[in-house]
């Protein structure tokens, strides 16, 4: 599924974690890994500690300097952890916007996963996902897994599905990740109850009770001949809201999540729901596109 994993690292604690996710992911996919570092130039952050945070345009010969102390750090850092387990991986390094880079990088070597850090676990009024998770969320062409740095391997997984087509590949890949990993899986509905009162009596009521049936038929389909145990449970209520806090009752440490499909340009806008999950959620969540 995963031959060819891409991961973020920048340095900090939140990409160090990422990448030993990505090491378990391609340990247990046979997936060879590129370990992209990106300088940020014609502008860089100073640290902490010189002056006040904030972008400087830098000459061109120390941005090599800085570049190669990046490197190093990732030769130092990060490189070992993938040795820990065993997965080949590949360096490069890119000096220009994070963002752009990440995804060029991926679309060059076509690669199945991109694994970015998150700034970390949040309560559901705030929003602190990095620019740089946040920037490259918004493409079409790849699968996105945004790593909470508390959890780093996955055991405990949550499908977060509508049953509609936006839906059906996150749902392939949540059973192939269940069944590689030998763990059940955990299958949520969400009926939203936002709209006005109004709105909900013009439209036709829903029976739960075939609502179940239909859905549970569909995951049996796409579940295929994979051994993989579910438990599919139905709530109601703000989609978003009530997933991020069924994986937190349930300790979930990955939640799968499909996005809405392509605009006219072929750019992926985030649905609200999988928007907001991200931003909220108490674990990783791995976004992945409705494909062709």
């Amino acid at each position: 599924m995963f031959q060819t994993i891409l991961v973020g690292y920048d340095g900090s604690e939140n990409a160090l974690h990422a990448a030993e996710s990505a090491a378990r992911l391609a340990k247990l996919f046979g997936s060879h890994v590129i370990l992209l570092n990106v300088f940020p130039y014609p502008y860089t952050l100073i640290p902490d500690g010189l002056f006040d945070q904030g972008e400087v345009a830098l000459d061109a010969e120390t941005v090599a300097r800085l570049a190669r102390e990046d490197l190093k750090v990732v030769e130092d850092v990060a490189l070992p952890v993938f040795e820990k387990y065993g997965v080949a991986c590949q360096i490069v390094q890119e000096i220009g916007a994070p963002i752009e880079k990440i995804l060029h990088t991926a679309r060059k070597h076509q690669v199945d996963l991109i694994v970015v850090g998150s700034r970390g676990l949040s309560g559901w009024q705030q929003l602190l996902l990095g620019s740089v998770a946040s920037g490259v969320l918004q493409q079409h062409d790849f699968p996105v897994l945004v790593v909470r740095k508390q959890r780093v391997e996955f055991r405990s997984l949550l499908l977060a599905t509508d049953g509609s087509a936006n839906s059906v590949k996150a749902t392939e890949t949540a059973f192939e990740f269940a069944d590689r990993l030998d763990v059940p899986l955990s299958a949520l509905y969400v009926k939203d109850t936002r709209k006005h009162w109004l709105a909900r009596r013009a439209e036709a009521p829903i029976d739960t009770g075939q609502l179940q049936k239909t859905l549970e038929e569909e995951l049996e389909r796409l579940r295929g001949d994979r051994d993989v145990l579910i438990h599919f449970r139905i709530r109601e209520g703000n989609p978003a809201q009530e997933i991020v806090e069924f994986a937190a009752e349930n300790d979930k440490d990955l939640i799968i999540v499909g996005s809405r499909g392509l605009d006219p340009v072929r750019s992926l806008f985030l649905g609200s729901t999988s928007r907001a999950v991200v931003h909220h959620a108490p674990c990783s969540v791995l976004v992945v596109p409705r494909g062709e």
